[in-house]
């Protein structure tokens, strides 16, 4: 896609994801810098509310990483994920770069695609 690529996981799993803990991770590292003989890389994290789905725990968070070397007037990879899940079933979307795209209202709809013909 211009500007940046969307990549999606729709599974059953076994071991099924904690989002709220995962979230409540995710805040924990919200601004991360790391010097290693590279260089200083850094990654800024937002947690947002996910999507509102009956009977689901949701994520959604934004994440800036910059690396090494990266001239100062480039703002950073930029990732967005939304995650949903509910029982066995998990949904991970994330788009790399700026694609414009409503990846919430796409995880919604993956979702509902999805969710009921794995058995939730």
């Amino acid at each position: 896609m211009p500007g940046g690529e969307v990549s999606e996981l729709v599974a059953r799993t076994a071991r099924p994801a904690g989002l709220t803990a995962w979230a409540e991770r995710a805040r924990d590292c919200a601004d991360v810098t790391v010097d290693d003989p590279g260089g200083t890389a850094s990654s800024t994290l937002t947690v947002a509310p996910g999507p509102v789905v009956p009977g689901a725990e949701t994520l959604s968070y934004r994440q800036v990483l910059t690396l090494p070397g990266q001239p100062p007037e480039v703002a950073g990879l930029r990732l967005r994920t939304v995650a949903i899940a509910a029982d066995d079933v998990l949904v991970v979307l994330r788009d790399a770069g700026d694609t414009g795209l409503d990846l919430t209202a796409l995880a919604v709809a993956a979702w509902s695609h999805a969710g009921p013909r794995l058995g939730h």
